[in-house]
């Protein structure tokens, strides 16, 4: 499995970034990753109960879409993972079925949100 979801959770679980994601970081800040993973994470724990493939919408005037255009030209990992499309952001088309199951999978096991102090 691609290590990009897999350091996006850990950043968001407190754990240090890699590289690659911090350069993410030192773009678009702290708290702007985060959105942005809060939102992948939901579309992929949403893709895995409904059991359908659909984009994550961008809409340009939401801030954190804009976001995700800039992980995918800043970290390479990520880009791996994911593309952005007129409908919105998607898995690659070399991301194979399985792997995008078991990312799914990982997510839904491991992203378990609480609220912040």
């Amino acid at each position: 499995m691609n290590n990009a979801v897999g350091e996006l959770l850990d950043f968001f679980q407190g754990g240090e970034p890699g590289s690659a994601l911090g350069n993410v970081i030192s773009a678009l800040g702290h708290e702007d990753v985060r959105i942005l993973s809060i939102k992948i994470f939901r579309w992929l724990k949403e893709q895995r109960r409904s059991r359908r493939e659909k984009p994550l919408e961008y809409r340009s005037e939401y801030h954190w879409c804009r976001d995700i255009v800039t992980a995918l030209q800043l970290w390479n990992g990520f880009a791996d993972l994911f593309v952005m499309s007129s409908e919105g952001l998607t898995f690659s088309m070399a991301i194979s079925s399985e792997e995008r199951n078991a990312i799914r999978e990982f997510v839904a096991r491991e992203y378990q949100p609480t609220l912040r102090k």
